[in-house]
């Protein structure tokens, strides 16, 4: 397998190559989030089961606060690359498949925040 290193500022990189790095780091950051938290399980649940799967996880005010702003910023992501016409570059395919997987993300981490945001005040823990 062939490794290419999409930011090396020794490479002269791209504006391509500088926003496909932004998302596969963001990417990872949010899948972090997803991960750690089990967003994926709470999303998947029952409506009536949802919130407490949720409470599986600890979370401070803090911790959910990072969580709102990193789903911010890759919100404003998806929506600044929406109308982006992309090829069949390496580059451009990893772009794509890394947007793909942040929407997909986003769209677990947004129904996350709808279940525990009908009782914010038993999800957080200080």
């Amino acid at each position: 397998m062939v490794q290419v290193d999409f930011c090396n500022p020794a490479n002269n990189e791209t504006p391509l190559a500088s926003l496909s790095f932004l998302v596969h780091a963001h990417l990872e950051t949010i899948s972090g989030w997803v991960e750690d938290f089990e967003m994926g399980a709470v999303a998947a649940a029952k409506k009536s089961e949802a919130f407490d799967v949720a409470l599986n996880h600890d979370c401070d005010w803090e911790t959910y606060d990072a969580m709102q702003v990193d789903w911010s910023f890759a919100e404003t992501i998806l929506k600044a690359t929406s109308g982006l016409k992309l090829g069949d570059s390496l580059i451009e395919r990893r772009l794509r498949d890394d947007l793909i997987a942040l929407a997909a993300l986003v769209r677990v981490m947004t129904t996350f925040f709808e279940v525990v945001s009908a009782d914010i005040a038993a999800y957080i823990h200080d």
